[in-house]
């Protein structure tokens, strides 16, 4: 999945915010999209979606989200990226 997102960005340094609950699945994300030259912060949680959103004056480009245990990160991610955060 990184692999994919780095490709459509290549060459622009994008803001990515990965949500996953498992820390080995976002750490992975995170890390192969910092080698492609991304600026990546991580979370584990819809909460977590929210402050991340809030601590920057743009927020993320980009979610990358693994929604695969429930519906919050998810629902969190859809609220920031319309700016109902």
């Amino acid at each position: 999945m990184a692999s994919a997102v780095a490709l459509v960005c290549r060459g622009v340094v994008t803001r990515v915010l990965v949500v996953a609950e498992q820390s080995e699945r976002r750490e992975a994300l995170a890390r192969d999209l910092r080698r492609a030259g991304h600026e990546v912060a991580g979370t584990t949680s819809g909460d977590g979606v929210m402050a991340e959103t809030r601590r920057t004056v743009d927020g993320p480009d980009i979610f990358v989200v693994d929604a695969g245990g429930g519906h919050t990160g998810a629902a969190a991610t859809a609220r920031a990226s319309t700016g109902g955060g």
